[in-house]
């Protein structure tokens, strides 16, 4: 299965200020956003991500696609057709490949990318680039603990501003 990360990041790197807002990220952004998940028909969160978002009115949920929500929390009851918890990486990845997925859509937060990056399970890299500074808060790769190389496959202008960066990782 192909696994992707997904996510908007600042001009220094972070993915979400340290309360996990991400206010910063334009509506553009978030379509962009959408439109991956209506593609891959999943998105895969951790349960910080999934609080966050459902404070946020839903703005996650898009119609048919399947919600896995990785936790070491086995008490979460999520509710809702095509959501699911995971207590792992590859838990969640064997929840997708169940449900017929070839490619599984990592949607933060900076510790769910690095498990999936520490277990060498990331393939692929969108970054969408937004023109903030915001100084501190959560790192793309939070507490990663391996060093993995990317390529670049593609830039892609998503408005006068702002850049969706595209990378493969190299094995």
């Amino acid at each position: 299965m192909k696994v992707i990360v997904y996510m908007a990041v600042t001009l220094d790197g972070f993915i979400a200020k340290e309360d996990g807002g991400t206010d910063f990220a334009s509506p553009l952004e978030w379509e962009s956003y959408k439109n991956k998940i209506k593609e891959v028909g999943n998105v895969v969160m951790g349960r910080r991500t999934y609080d966050q978002m459902t404070r946020n009115n839903d703005s996650y949920i898009v119609d048919g696609a399947i919600l896995v929500v990785v936790t070491h929390d086995k008490d979460l009851l999520i509710t809702g057709e095509n959501m699911f918890v995971a207590g792992s990486p590859e838990e969640a990845v064997k929840i997708l490949e169940d449900k017929g997925c070839a490619t599984a859509l990592i949607g933060g937060g900076g510790i769910v990318n690095a498990s999936f990056l520490d277990k060498g399970l990331v393939d692929e890299l969108y970054l969408d680039l937004e023109p903030v500074a915001i100084g501190k808060g959560i790192g793309l790769f939070e507490g990663a603990s391996v060093e993995t190389k990317f390529e670049l496959v593609e830039i892609k202008n998503l408005s006068k501003d702002e850049l969706q960066l595209h990378y493969r990782a190299i094995r």
